[in-house]
């Protein structure tokens, strides 16, 4: 019971500079894992996966309702989902030997793949909404 009334008395003689120095440091700290975490290659590349999943399967249904003569004139969509699926996992080719070591990932993360994967997420977004303004323009 007295240890832990004796802490504020300890805290008390530590001068005050080092208790904010200390409690920035460890916010900092905190703040940067947080960041990491978030941007860090592997979630990221979560991310992306949903997102081309997600494409894929809009784009199947939209497929699946054309016929040939339609279906001509949306190649170019479909070119667009196809190069991005190849892209998908070329990325995810280059994510497989980081599964091991943090350090690796980090490596990954300061060559720039997180920001080449960001830019696949982006794409993803683009062709679904050129998907869905493709389905308008099929039921008319």
């Amino acid at each position: 019971m007295t240890s832990l009334t004796s802490w504020p008395i300890v805290f008390s003689l530590l001068p005050s500079d080092i208790l904010s120095t200390g409690c920035t440091v460890i916010a900092a700290v905190a703040i940067v894992i947080r960041i990491f975490d978030t941007i860090r290659p592997k979630a990221v590349m979560a991310h992306l996966d949903s997102s081309i999943t997600h494409v894929a399967s809009k784009f199947y249904d939209f497929e699946n309702r054309l016929d040939a003569t339609q279906f001509l004139s949306f190649k170019d969509s479909l070119r667009k989902s196809v190069k991005l699926q190849i892209k998908a996992l070329d990325l995810r080719e280059m994510m497989l030997p980081t599964s091991t070591s943090p350090f690796k990932e980090l490596q990954l993360f300061f060559k720039g793949y997180t920001v080449a994967v960001v830019k696949c997420i982006y794409e993803a977004k683009e062709l679904d909404a050129e998907i869905e303004v493709c389905n308008q323009y099929s039921v008319l």
